[in-house]
């Protein structure tokens, strides 16, 4: 299985949802308000300046399937708030209800890490916790509409990669057909 670092899109980063190609239709609509429910600082995603965009993990080139690995920071009250987004008939690549109670579980004390205090850009003081919860959202609800197979993630919160890649090797290699 040859995976690769995966490149870097446009339409995710400062700008947020208005790097995508088409500012119209329901998915639009869903990130403006996700963005919003985040207090994101509209104006500063409407700026074509770009800062800063959101990397991926990793890519497998003959699928083009996204693999993101999440440790403990992809699991706090910010990105609980934006799985509420999700609709519950779709495939995601990951457990939606697993991810929901890792978030219930985890999110109290990953809010209150200094690496959630950080500031950013496009959602303000205190906001890294934010801007990752929903750069995550972009990626799992995007990829899809602009024709890029959906995201696999990873949990990772244990620290384990060893342990992660047994208990997700099954699902990893049936998604990428290996």
């Amino acid at each position: 299985m040859t995976l690769v670092p995966a490149p870097n899109y446009d339409w995710i980063g400062t700008r947020g949802p208005f790097g995508l190609a088409t500012q119209s239709g329901p998915l639009f609509d869903t990130v403006l308000e996700m963005a919003q429910a985040l207090d994101g600082y509209l104006d500063v995603m409407r700026s074509p300046k770009r800062t800063k965009r959101a990397d991926f993990d990793l890519i497998h080139e003959p699928t083009g399937i996204h693999i993101e690995v999440d440790e403990e920071q992809h699991f706090s009250t910010h990105r609980l708030k934006m799985l509420d987004f999700y609709g519950p008939d779709v495939d995601y690549g990951f457990d939606l209800e697993e991810y929901r109670a890792l978030c219930r579980l985890h999110g109290p004390r990953i809010d209150r890490t200094g690496w959630a205090a950080n500031d950013t850009v496009n959602f303000g003081p205190r906001s890294r916790a934010k801007q990752g919860a929903f750069y995550d959202s972009m990626k799992d609800l995007v990829l899809p509409a602009m024709g890029i197979p959906h995201v696999i993630r990873v949990e990772v919160i244990d620290r384990e990669p060893e342990l992660a890649w047994a208990l997700n090797r099954e699902r990893i290699s049936a998604a990428l057909a290996i």
